[in-house]
């Protein structure tokens, strides 16, 4: 290893030296082609392809009247005339290649515009005079800038562990050249090629459809440890002009070097934070340490069984209970074809299963019965019971009771199951509950006045209750829901009866409600709530009653009390004897013997 790193050294040249020796190429292989083309030529042109280039005429300072100039291109070994004018004509003779690209100037000078591949070559410059004419011949040389190359990356890691070998550095490519460029690699400033131990450069020339030249190179290196900071990259020398030269370099890449992992990590990333719960899409991620690269696969392995997926992620969607199983990740080195290190891990899933109500489906009971539903489920965790009906708690815990059930307790009931300790997860079922019974009648006044009076009578009940007036006007009816009908009646007031009367039926029988119809002057009908119904009301008048006899049986008592008193009181007056003057005074001089009482005057007996 330490010889071949000397042999490289060996051979490292800096760019100013090999520069030099591009320049001293290039030149040499111009002056022949030079020399080759235009052997007998007076004047050397070099122009850029795809510019304008004047083509200088020294015959035209020999020749004085001059009368006709010609212009001629080497073609084949012959002559062909591309341009021709007379001195004194407008008129000009162009060849049908140049057509709209020549303009002859002072001097005869021929300007070339758009200059293509095809006009390179020995032109002569004919000047026809009154007794004699003269030629000059100029060669015109044509030079295409290349683009800058591009490079691409072999992609293919070094095992720095594993037998050294030569790799793919990269592939570099040089287009729109002319002539002949020159392409070079390099590892930082030392040049690559075969003359380098361990390199192997591959390069192939491609001339296009539009004459210029595309030239690709592959570099073959075996790397070591040391070249894990080396940058590659490739320079293209290409020909200007005579003795002038241009350089384009490429970008830099490198080489990947990887370690074989040692140690691996299973673990969750998303959701993140946990816990998971059904429904939830899950990434697994199998991590080696830090200092491991990648020069191995991941296999997966789901509840023991292989899964085809492979990578350092696995990604399960809408995660069930059945997916909480064990999870293994293998590492496995390709380059050399072993097994690596592994890890598993169990993932649990969160859910709520098997949720029921009993009873289920549609519950029918009677009216003023109590009805009890049972809640019931499994889950991982310990779950939370909330009973709703139309968006509003009615109880909490896996029993609901209802006592005495009517009509507004008929509807949807859902049992919604939660795991507070895994945010997110819920559920819910709902029963129906439908209440049958007699229905219940609620009748009032909604607009009374001199002309007329609006009633609007409600029954709930179920079967869906049918509704009946005791007046011959039709009603407008309104079904609000299976167990509520609603029926408005407009009466004018001169037709209206003293009270009228609504009656609401079903299969369980019926009820009634009256209401007073006739309106006394001034009086306002009262819109506040519904009338109590005909059983509501004898309830009500039986209570004044009682209420009314038992005030009048307490005055009876107290006037009988009253009379008795006062008859006492005279009764007594008529039995006590007269008294003289001086016996009702105090001090009247009567001596009280032992034993006489003293009688106050208008004593009563005290009850």
């Amino acid at each position: 290893m330490h010889s071949a790193l000397m042999a490289i050294h060996i051979t490292v040249r800096s760019y100013s030296s090999q520069e030099s020796r591009l320049k001293l190429l290039w030149k040499h292989n111009v002056a022949n082609n030079c020399k080759a083309s235009a052997h007998n030529a007076d004047v050397d042109i070099s122009a850029t392809l795809g510019e304008s280039v004047r083509l200088p005429c020294q015959a035209n300072d020999k020749i004085t009247h001059i009368k006709h100039v010609t212009w001629y291109k080497d073609e084949g070994g012959s002559r062909k005339q591309i341009y021709s004018k007379r001195r004194d004509s407008m008129d000009e003779e162009i060849a049908t290649a140049f057509q709209g690209r020549l303009v002859m100037g002072d001097h005869s000078r021929l300007k070339v515009s758009s200059t293509r591949l095809s006009d390179v070559g020995t032109y002569t410059c004919e000047v026809q005079g009154r007794a004699r004419k003269k030629e000059t011949s100029i060669t015109l040389h044509l030079f295409a800038i290349p683009e800058t190359p591009t490079i691409t990356s072999g992609k293919v890691p070094v095992n720095v562990d594993a037998k050294p070998q030569p790799v793919l550095i990269g592939e570099c490519t040089i287009k729109g050249s002319y002539p002949m460029s020159n392409l070079t690699w390099y590892k930082d400033s030392m040049e690559l090629d075969n003359n380098v131990p361990d390199v192997k450069v591959d390069k192939k020339e491609v001339r296009e459809s539009n004459g210029l030249y595309t030239i690709s190179s592959k570099l073959h290196y075996q790397p070591t440890a040391d070249d894990q900071d080396a940058k590659y990259h490739c320079d293209v020398v290409f020909l200007k002009n005579h003795g002038e030269f241009g350089r384009k370099k490429s970008s830099d890449i490198s080489v990947e070097f990887i370690y074989a992992a040692e140690n691996v990590a299973l673990k969750i990333v998303s959701p993140s934070p946990q816990p998971i719960k059904e429904g939830d899409d899950v990434v697994l991620e199998c991590s080696t340490e830090e200092n491991a690269d990648l020069d191995y696969t991941i296999s997966w392995q789901k509840g023991g069984e292989t899964n085809e997926h492979e990578g350092e992620r696995l990604t399960l969607h809408s995660v069930t209970r059945e997916d909480g199983v064990v999870y293994k990740c293998t590492t496995f080195d390709f380059l050399e074809s072993v097994d690596g290190p592994s890890h598993e891990m169990t993932l649990q899933v969160n859910s709520i299963e098997n949720l029921t109500v009993t009873p289920g489906g549609r519950v029918v009971k009677l009216y003023g019965d109590s009805l009890t539903l049972e809640c019931d489920s499994s889950s991982s965790q310990t779950p939370v019971y909330i009973w709703t009906k139309d968006n509003n708690k009615v109880g909490e815990g896996m029993v609901l009771t209802l006592h005495s059930i009517n009509y507004n307790q008929s509807g949807t009931y859902h049992c919604e199951v939660t795991v507070p300790s895994v945010p997110g997860l819920e559920k819910e079922v709902k029963v129906d509950v439908q209440v049958e019974g007699k229905p219940e009648v609620f009748v009032k006044k909604t607009k009374s006045s001199a002309k007329g009076v609006n009633f609007e009578c409600m029954a709930k009940g179920y079967p869906t209750p049918k509704i009946s007036w005791n007046v011959e006007q039709l009603p407008k009816e309104e079904k609000k829901s299976d167990f509520e009908v609603v029926s408005s009646l407009a009466l004018p007031q001169k037709d209206a009866p003293a009270h009228v009367t609504c009656t609401a039926s079903n299969k369980f029988g019926q009820s009634s409600q009256d209401s007073s119809a006739k309106t006394r002057m001034g009086e306002e009908a009262s819109t506040d709530g519904p009338v109590p119904s005909t059983e509501e009301s004898s309830v009500g008048i039986i209570i004044v009653i009682c209420i009314v006899a038992i005030i009048i049986l307490l005055f009876l008592i107290g006037l009988t009390y009253w009379l008795w008193k006062k008859k006492r009181i005279c009764d007594s007056d008529r039995d006590e004897p007269s008294k003289t003057p001086t016996s009702q005074g105090v001090n009247s001089g009567h001596t009280r013997l032992p034993g006489e009482e003293r009688v106050p005057l208008n004593d009563t007996p005290r009850v």
